[in-house]
Order: structure tokens, then C-alpha cells, then sequence
């Protein structure tokens, strides 16, 4: 048995059930895909062969929907541990190290689950007392929502945000209706009509893929892409065909979901608490004042990028005095981390400490960009923590000006 390490106590420690997969489910799931395994090893003619093949296939997504599902989950009531350093379970030890994210799964009449995402091994899966202990015990582990990025999904966009794609359903319809009047006269337009229909069923099936992050929710459909800062969130309202949030100016944003008591009902409840907790840690953080003018971007991309990359490398070694107001690291880490500072501030922090970072310190850096959802900023963010004072300002600027570009490529489409 591996030696398991001291766990400081007080963090997070409560009695919850651990959910463990089920042998015997596993085990009958399997049973299809070795006996296919075996009729087709085994000489025959083509019916054995088609035979084997059939009950192949049919073993192999029974045992994929078991490992993914987990019916019938072995249940046992046990004492867990969790801080900064791991999760500690009977007889294991999960190390933050290799912990990838976790999430809140509400359940109506039931207690809530929690998903421990570990790397190279199986989910820890815990059922908790209420919700309010499931997010203590994320934030014991440093995977909440206000640190780590979590990734849902929702129906097509055009569906939650009609009036965004009218224009491309108004052209998709008109080529349908030429299509149709064309006919076997015109194959242009029939075979523009072909293709206007199976857009049109690719934008009704095709999710979106939703990051909810500790700045914002970033949603990206079919090659476009949208971007929402909390900052600009004034509610979150969930309803039965899934959440709308309510944004600056009068405008919503409406993510649609499944219904209620669907399959993937379990899904939407977990997004939807994962929306409210990130938004509610952002409205937190909008209280604490932070000096973000030192470090903020002024003007355009070039040489006022590299002006910007050399002002922030010399911002960490500079003393405050009389003439200056240099930002003490720990200041510098305040932006880095902050939900509610804007992209270049945070980039610009970041930038400033990255030269003297030890190990720790770029692992907290990498941590502070994986709570990003906004692609640009945790792109800058990582490259910011790769950077140990050999490159040099220009290449620093060079590649925080193309990040910049491929973003704004991406919010064209």
C-alpha cells in the first residue's frame, strides 16, 4: 500500500458516500464485445464473422455507456479529507497535482454529487449533504469555480440566440425554397438546395460548447465564437429549458438546455450551478480595489506592445519613491488573479512577475490561467508563465500581438 501523506486538518472534512463502479455491471457489459472478440477469431463462414462484428459493437458501447454512466454505482459511507495539498480517501490519496477540475452536480430530491476530474484515472464521484458542502470541498481542493475552468454543453446557438443568426437562416431558407422551386430544371439550384439543407440540420444538432470560467463564459459553435465578462452579467435566471443571463444595456443571453427530467438533466443542473457560483465569486471579487492603471495596455498593437513588455519587466524591480509607484509582487499577484480586472492588466501582471517566478510561482501562474475562459486572456496568461527572462521583449510582444489577431479572426466568424 503507498505511503499516504499528512493531510492538515480543518480545510474540509466531512462523512460522505463514495461511489465506486460496479464490478458486476462491468463485467456483464464486457461479456458482449469477448464473446464478438471470439466469433470472429474463431474459423466460420461470413454469418459467424457478421455475427461476431454485430455483438462487437454492441459489447463495446454497452461498456462504454457503463464506464460513462456508471448504473448501479457501488455506494459506501466514508470520512474524507481535503486541503490544498489533495484529497484523502480510504486507503488513497489524490494529490492536487493531478487533479484536473471538479464540479457540483444539484439532483431534485436527492443529495448532490461531486466530480473530482483526476488526471490518468477514473473520477472521484462523492454525494454530499447539501450544495453549500459540495463548494466548500471544491474550494478546499483549489477547483472551484473561482480558480478552474469548466467545460458544458448546450443546444446549437442559433436556437438560444435567434436574432444573432436571422440573417444566415433567412439566406439558409432562401436557398431551401429555391432548391425546392428548381427542381430537376435547374441542378445548381437543387444541388444548392442540398447543401442549404444539411446546414441547416448541422446548425439544429451541433452543440455549443460552453466554458465557464472565472472572467466570463465563452461559447464556441461551428467555428464561431462569443465571449461574456461576468463583469457584464447583472443576473443569472435559470428556467426550465435552460439559463439566461441578464447583461448590460437591456440585452440576454439565452442558453438552451434540455428540459427538465431528460437524460441530460443532470448536465444542466451541474452548468447552471456552475454559472451561479463563478458570477457570485465575481461580484465578490468587484469589491476589492485594485491598481490596474500601472500595468494596463495603452494604445495599439507594434512597437507600443513592446513599450508595454519592457515597462512591465522593469515595473517588479522598480521601489516606490518619490517619482514612481511601483506594485509590490503580492499587488501584482492581486491583479493576476482578479476575475474582475480587465485582460491586459492581468497580462500585464503577469508579464511583470514571470522573470522572478520559481517553480511555485509558475504553477500558480499556470492555475491563474486555467480559471480563463476567455481564450485570448488564458492564452496570454500561459505564455506569460512560460517566461523565465530568456526571450526576449520582442519576441514576448511578437507573440502576444498574434494571440491578439487569432482572437479577433475567431470573433469574425
Amino acid at each position: 500500500m503507498p505511503s499516504i501523506p499528512v493531510v492538515p486538518m480543518g480545510t474540509f472534512e466531512d462523512e460522505v458516500v463514495l461511489m465506486r463502479r460496479c464490478r458486476v455491471a462491468l463485467a456483464g457489459a464486457s461479456l458482449p464485445l469477448a464473446l464478438g472478440a471470439a466469433l470472429v477469431c474463431l474459423p466460420g463462414g461470413a454469418s459467424t464473422l457478421a455475427l461476431g462484428l454485430a455483438l462487437g459493437w454492441l459489447g463495446l458501447g454497452t461498456l462504454l455507456y457503463v464506464i460513462a454512466r456508471n448504473p448501479a454505482p457501488h455506494e459506501s459511507l466514508t470520512r474524507v479529507y481535503a486541503c490544498g495539498a489533495g484529497l484523502l480517501l480510504p486507503g488513497r490519496f489524490v494529490p492536487s497535482e493531478s487533479i484536473l477540475g471538479g464540479w457540483v452536480e444539484p439532483r431534485p430530491n436527492e443529495a448532490p454529487l461531486v466530480h473530482v476530474r483526476t488526471e490518468g484515472g477514473a473520477p472521484v464521484t462523492l454525494v454530499v449533504r447539501d450544495v453549500e458542502r459540495g463548494r466548500a470541498l471544491l474550494a478546499a481542493l483549489g477547483v472551484d469555480a473561482s480558480r478552474v475552468a469548466a467545460t458544458f454543453w448546450a443546444l446549437a446557438r442559433p436556437i438560444g440566440e435567434p436574432r444573432t443568426f436571422g440573417r444566415l437562416g433567412a439566406l439558409v431558407g432562401i436557398a431551401l425554397t429555391m432548391g425546392m422551386l428548381g427542381g430537376r430544371d435547374s441542378p445548381a439550384a437543387s444541388a444548392l438546395g442540398v447543401v442549404a439543407l444539411i446546414l441547416a440540420l448541422l446548425g439544429l444538432v451541433v452543440p455549443t460548447r460552453i466554458s465557464i470560467g472565472a472572467d466570463g463564459v465563452h461559447l464556441r459553435w461551428l467555428g464561431t465564437s462569443r465571449f461574456v465578462a461576468w463583469a457584464t452579467v447583472l443576473a443569472v435566471e435559470p428556467f426550465d429549458g435552460g439559463v439566461v443571463l441578464a447583461l448590460e444595456g437591456g440585452h440576454w443571453l439565452t442558453l438552451r438546455t434540455p428540459r427538465e427530467h431528460d437524460r441530460h438533466d443532470p448536465e444542466r443542473l451541474a452548468m447552471i450551478e456552475r454559472l451561479c457560483a463563478a458570477w457570485r465569486a465575481n461580484l465578490q471579487a468587484r469589491a476589492e480595489p485594485l491598481p490596474t492603471g500601472v500595468v494596463r495596455r495603452t494604445g495599439s498593437r507594434g512597437t507600443r506592445t513592446r513599450d508595454w513588455v519592457r515597462a512591465m519587466r522593469a515595473l517588479a524591480q522598480e521601489r516606490p519613491g518619490y517619482r514612481t509607484s511601483a506594485v509590490p509582487p503580492e499587488g501584482l499577484w492581486r491583479i493576476v488573479e482578479s476575475p474582475h480586472a480587465d485582460g491586459d492588466a492581468r497580462t500585464g501582471a503577469a508579464i511583470a512577475l514571470a522573470p522572478s517566478l520559481d517553480s511555485a510561482g509558475r504553477r500558480r501562474l499556470r492555475e491563474a490561467a486555467a480559471s480563463c475562459a476567455e481564450p485570448r486572456l488564458r492564452i496570454a496568461l500561459t505564455t506569460a508563465s512560460s517566461q523565465t527572462g530568456g526571450a526576449s521583449e520582442e519576441e514576448l510582444a511578437a507573440a502576444l500581438d498574434a494571440i491578439d489577431g487569432e482572437v479577433e479572426d475567431s470573433r469574425r466568424c
